[in-house]
């Protein structure tokens, strides 16, 4: 597990970066030539038990983003870049018009303690195939996650 009730319980790790602890078994390749690397492979996010109502009425105020359709991530700087291609604004607990293409930002891990408790009921599936790009290796992603409430993440617009 990485997360757990939203909190950063664990890392992507492989036996040569792991020290002491316990592998995760996440280094992976491009081709066999290449050094592996510590890199997700298939993140799944378990669903919980949050009805969509109730998450919109827990958000309050803010956006309702259903798809994201690419993204980077800075390991150096821990930042995260999330590209979307439309959203629903959400006022008073209400979904209302659409808004978009827009772009998340933030720092991973003050990000991930953001992440609040209480998952949305069905885990939905990454529709296209994802790619991860690291030192000039490039493997393909996937992963599934349900509805996730995060707090005070930079948004703007990618027009």
């Amino acid at each position: 597990a990485l997360l757990d009730a939203g909190r950063l319980v664990g890392q992507l790790t492989d036996r040569a970066r792991a020290g002491g602890g316990a592998s995760t078994g996440h280094a992976r390749r491009a081709e066999a030539a290449d050094a592996p690397l510590v890199r997700g492979s298939n993140i799944v996010v378990a669903a919980g038990g949050v009805t969509t109502d109730e998450m919109a009425r827990r958000l309050g105020n803010g956006l309702w983003i259903e798809e994201i359709s690419a993204g980077s991530i800075e390991l150096v700087s821990g930042r995260f870049r999330l590209s979307f291609p439309r959203a629903r604004r959400v006022r008073r607990g209400r979904t209302g018009d659409e808004v978009g293409p827009g772009i998340l930002a933030g720092e991973i891990l003050s990000t991930l303690k953001r992440v609040e408790g209480g998952m949305g009921r069905q885990a939905r599936p990454y529709r296209a195939l994802g790619w991860c790009s690291r030192a000039g290796q490039v493997v393909p992603v996937q992963g599934a996650a349900p509805d996730i409430l995060i707090r005070q993440l930079s948004v703007r617009s990618s027009t």
